[in-house]
């Protein structure tokens, strides 16, 4: 009669809302002391630790803290998140654990409350145990944030945002554990399929993009955040590691974190009203039972034979070797999905009497998991192959710079008022919106689509394999996008894009004398065509511009063949650095280079005009020696199908390089006799010979270019001065004539 007096209309809820939340108090000064101790005090002691005595206690950069209110440090992300996301899930397991026992079942149903209400007040005092030292500790820290680095609205919404965050993310994990709890009738099955329901979406998704990413050709690789959405665990992970990027990236991930904790509340909401309605209808009987059928023991079981059979596939292919690794990776996903089946079906229905019977159901599950691995691995439906139409293309976006895209980086500038505040952000990319730009892509991809994918030593000499990560996204005209990623290419592919180089809309976007100004130049460099002898010169703003003027010119005038394969006489190197601007910029670059040759008559005009090339003159006269290095293979920089050479070979000293040719003449004659064919290719594999004749000399000069394509045959040459100077030249085989190219190529024959 008490009971039911203490319980009546509407204190009903409250009542027990309190008396179960006091009875669990316990809890609360756990997770209470648990929180306090890895979040608020390890924020204390990284926001007021010692520093120097000249640093700024007021700057952030001094600290390590992370998170997009900056009020984490590495211990706590490590050790409060799976703290806070084990609670709902202990909690929700504790207080529904009366519906596993039948006794303890018709104890609380005897009880003057709906099941319902019952159920309701059980969430509601979770929420509070978890809500009550959460927000607790963000306020303590917002307090200690104030008070070291003043108040900051940024600061204080992203506190807010981040204690929402675990609120929605908790709220979930108890949602979906609670039902669980109502469809199972022990807290074994309950902590079994939750922990399942959970983790396991996720999982299967990322174990699904790194297949694709392994063994489809061409696959963008895109994508691989939003696994981390489908589950409350995983989002609040992320969240996490989210608040660890900076600059622009850091707001777009808070946006869309926030979007998905909206869309967590809502699932959460409505996965717990289900729970509710279901509890109302749940039979008694359910309690003390295994699940051993059932819609939600099948997803646990497709769930398990999915990450384990794809978790063991890709485990064999890390270990095996790439390109023998499909076989493999397919018959272990089968054996292991198979074996995983038969676990889970031993272990939920504590026994091994079902194993035969259900059998056929472990093989179906098998074999569907078997079939999604074999998708990627025979090319995704065609995705390998797939290349979009011209006629359906707007406009492509392509991670490529150009020939010279190594020499200079294009940068994006936001405005600042001081250097401490320069922003900045690279532009790896072009946008290409012509028809003619277009189907240079579209070549290129098509070339690749063709080559096909192989190792980097499978490919021909005369058409090497050139590394360089080349993304490409295509936008429709009917709205939508087509993304591939290729780790590199074939010179014969790469060379596709070379009329490029000569498009307006492509050097506007890659070239810095389309886009900086001449105010924005500090100092040039002019150099001799072998970089033995330059200038420095600081010309004002407006003879700047008329350089970046004639250079326009000039790369505008530029031939296709000049850019591989220069025939042109190589005269000059330029080289600039410039002051980021105040005012931003959308294209900058604070420095470039260009190659002055007789084929790009403005700048060369230019320079006359200035009198700098008398001042850099190399006089071929005073070359005292030349140390050629023959190479059809030139580590160069990532997709540099077409290669430079700006730096001195093998060493800067004559008398060192000397010493080493004699050197290997002295090895190759202990090795075989002198004269002997074994002693002359001994020699000549080392591809290195001196040349100490003028008239040799002269030619190797005479015959450099500032680029070749890659994989033909070049020499890499080392010029030493009678002024201890020296200087370095790349001359293609091709351009010296036969008597001289022999003995470069055979230098002891």
């Amino acid at each position: 009669m008490t009971t039911t007096a203490f319980f009546s209309e509407s204190g009903r809820f409250f009542g027990l809302y309190r008396m179960t939340l006091r009875r669990s108090r316990g809890y609360m000064y756990l997770l209470s002391a648990l929180i306090a101790v890895f979040y608020p005090l390890q924020y204390a002691l990284e926001a007021f630790k010692p520093l120097r005595a000249d640093a700024n206690a007021a700057n952030l950069t001094n600290y390590h803290l992370y998170g997009f209110a900056e009020n984490y440090t590495i211990l706590t992300g490590l050790i409060l998140t799976p703290i806070v996301l084990l609670a709902p899930l202990v909690l929700a397991l504790a207080f529904n654990s009366y519906m596993h026992s039948k006794k303890a079942a018709d104890v609380y149903h005897a009880l003057p409350v709906t099941r319902g209400t019952l159920l309701m007040v059980h969430a509601a005092t979770a929420m509070t145990i978890i809500a009550v030292p959460l927000a607790g500790s963000t306020l303590l820290v917002g307090v200690m944030q104030a008070i070291r680095f003043g108040p900051d609205p940024s600061h204080l919404f992203f506190l807010l945002l981040d204690l929402f965050g675990w609120l929605v993310c908790t709220f979930a994990i108890y949602a979906v554990t609670t039902f669980v709890c109502v469809c199972t009738g022990t807290v074994f099955d309950s902590f079994i399929f939750s922990g399942a329901l959970l983790v396991a979406p996720p999982a299967v998704s990322w174990i699904g993009l790194a297949l694709a990413d392994s063994f489809l050709f061409g696959w963008s690789g895109g994508g691989i955040r939003v696994p981390g959405y489908l589950s409350p665990v995983t989002l609040a992970v992320m969240r996490i590691l989210d608040g660890m990027t900076y600059g622009p990236e850091q707001g777009r991930m808070a946006a869309k974190s926030g979007v998905a904790l909206l869309v967590w509340l809502a699932i959460g909401a409505l996965v717990l009203l289900a729970a509710r309605r279901l509890y109302r209808v749940r039979r008694t009987e359910i309690a003390e039972t295994t699940a051993s059928r059932g819609v939600l023991q099948f997803i646990v079981k497709l769930f398990g034979v999915a990450v384990c059979g794809g978790m063991a596939g890709l485990f064999t292919y890390l270990v095996q070797d790439p390109e023998r690794a499909a076989p493999y990776t397919v018959m272990w996903t089968a054996i292991t999905g198979l074996l995983t089946y038969l676990v889970l079906e031993a272990v939920l229905n504590r026994g091994f009497k079902t194993l035969v019977r259900r059998l056929p159901a472990g093989a179906a599950m098998t074999a569907a998991v078997t079939l999604l691995t074999l998708i990627p691995i025979t090319g995704g439906l065609g995705y390998e192959r797939r290349v979009p139409d011209a006629g359906g293309v707007s406009a492509v976006e392509i991670s490529y710079n150009g020939v010279d895209g190594e020499r200079s980086s294009v940068l994006r500038v936001k405005p600042f008022d001081n250097p401490a505040a320069l922003q900045t952000e690279y532009i790896g990319s072009v946008l290409l919106k012509e028809p003619q730009d277009i189907d240079c892509v579209l070549s290129f991809h098509q070339r690749i689509v063709e080559q096909g994918e192989r190792s980097a030593d499978s490919w021909p000499e005369d058409d090497p394999y050139v590394y360089g990560y080349t993304n490409i996204t295509y936008r429709l005209k009917n709205g939508q996008t087509v993304k591939r990623s290729y780790y590199g290419a074939s010179v014969s592919a790469f060379l596709e894009l070379l009329p490029l180089e000569t498009q307006p809309e492509f050097l506007a976007q890659t070239q810095p004398a389309f886009f900086n100004r001449g105010s924005d130049v500090t100092s040039w460099t002019i150099s001799n065509a072998y970089d033995s002898k330059y200038v420095q010169k600081s010309w004002p703003a407006a003879d700047s511009q008329a350089l970046f003027d004639a250079m326009q010119a000039d790369l505008l005038a530029r031939t296709t063949e000049e850019i591989a394969r220069p025939q042109g006489a190589l005269i000059a190197n330029l080289q600039f650095l410039a002051d980021f601007p105040p005012e931003g910029a959308e294209r900058f670059s604070s420095s470039g280079a260009f190659a002055v040759t007789d084929k790009t008559p403005n700048t060369l005009r230019f320079l006359r005009e200035k009198g700098v090339l008398d001042e850099i003159a190399a006089d071929p006269v005073r070359c005292i020696a030349a140390g050629v290095v023959a190479e059809t293979v030139f580590a160069g920089g990532s997709g540099a199908y077409i290669q430079t050479y700006n730096a001195v070979g093998v060493t800067e000293n004559y008398a060192e390089f000397k010493a080493l040719v004699d050197e290997l003449r002295r090895s190759a004659d202990t090795a075989a006799p002198a004269g002997s064919a074994e002693q002359a290719q001994s020699l000549d594999s080392s591809k290195l010979s001196l040349f100490e004749d003028p008239d040799d000399i002269q030619v190797l000069m005479q015959a450099a270019v500032p680029r070749w394509v890659y994989g033909e045959p070049v020499a890499y040459v080392t010029l030493w001065f009678d002024d201890a100077s020296a200087g370095s030249a790349l001359v293609p085989l091709e351009r010296l004539p036969d008597s001289l190219r022999a003995r470069i190529e055979h230098p002891f024959g």
